[in-house]
């Protein structure tokens, strides 16, 4: 059963009739405000808007230099510690995992043999 438009109540219609204005309204503002005129592309005297750049690094900051302190200062302290030796040294493998050993069967094939007839 559908409502004839003679059933609806006076303020329904009128909500709907104002609601309609409105939005019809209000694309067509928004059409009018947004769309740039058009020219014939092909036209080479066609007006054009200006070409803007704005460039992408325009805004970078560099990063400010460390102070690296005195090269002999460095010698002294790897001296100190033992030498260009004692960083070759490789470190010591603790408790290293085994590998994982290899099963026979996969579990996926443990109903028949690979080249057996059934």
């Amino acid at each position: 059963m559908s409502i004839s438009k003679r059933a609806r109540p006076w303020p329904a219609r009128s909500f709907v009739t104002v609601a309609s204005v409105l939005l019809l309204s209000s694309t067509a503002i928004a059409r009018s405000s947004i769309s740039p005129p058009v020219h014939d592309p092909a036209d080479a005297q066609a007006p054009v808007p200006p070409v803007l750049h704005r460039s992408a690094i325009a805004s970078y900051r560099s990063i400010p230099d460390e102070s690296v302190g005195s090269w002999r200062t460095a010698n002294q302290n790897v001296n100190r510690i033992g030498g260009w030796r004692t960083y070759a040294k490789e470190r010591p493998v603790e408790d290293a995992p085994s590998p994982p050993s290899p099963s026979p069967r996969h579990d996926g094939h443990s109903g028949h043999e690979a080249g057996q007839p059934r």
